[in-house]
């Protein structure tokens, strides 16, 4: 036991060594005082930090007023097909009624139309109703109150469901 100690404590000589260039560490008594700061920090002390100004957002314009859309989907998609949408008003402020019409045709009777608008701050589902035609050939639409911003993200997202399958289509208009 006493030959590992020895062992050991050599071993941490000679690290010491190795390391400070000295075999053995030298102590002052008397280390020199820590520099002193006011106990109340003065101007001179504080850092100063300088942090980048928010960005101010400018939306990237859109139409206003009604706007119309065409859909194009491809013959190997299963689910009822949408053809048309209209968007009134195009780029609704916050408390305004928004109004979205969907053309909706299927060899099946469409059971639901939905669409999930994704904004600024929220992500709402809003169900549609059908307004015009039958339902296998029909205007489906959908009207709610504008309750948050898009002046960065505005997206609509729209699902419809029918014995044949369910479509999506989506609409990024910001």
């Amino acid at each position: 036991m006493r030959q590992k100690n020895l062992v050991f404590l050599s071993v941490f000589v000679l690290m010491l060594f190795a390391t400070t260039g000295r075999p053995f560490a030298v102590f002052k008594s008397n280390p020199p005082p820590l520099p002193t700061l006011p106990a109340w920090p003065t101007k001179s002390h504080r850092p100063q930090w300088r942090f980048a100004p928010e960005p101010t957002i400018t939306p990237r314009p859109i139409a206003q007023g009604s706007q119309t859309y065409t859909a194009f989907m491809g013959s190997g998609l299963e689910g009822p097909r949408m053809g048309k949408f209209i968007i009134n008003p195009h780029d609704p402020q916050v408390g305004e009624l928004q109004t979205i019409r969907v053309y909706i045709k299927d060899v099946n009777v469409v059971r639901k139309v939905r669409v999930l608008l994704q904004t600024d701050n929220a992500s709402t589902m809003y169900q549609f109703s059908l307004v015009e035609g039958s339902y296998m050939d029909g205007w489906w639409e959908g009207s709610w109150i504008t309750e948050d911003t898009h002046d960065v993200n505005y997206v609509a997202t729209f699902k419809a469901i029918s014995k044949t399958g369910i479509s999506r289509t989506d609409l990024t208009i910001r």
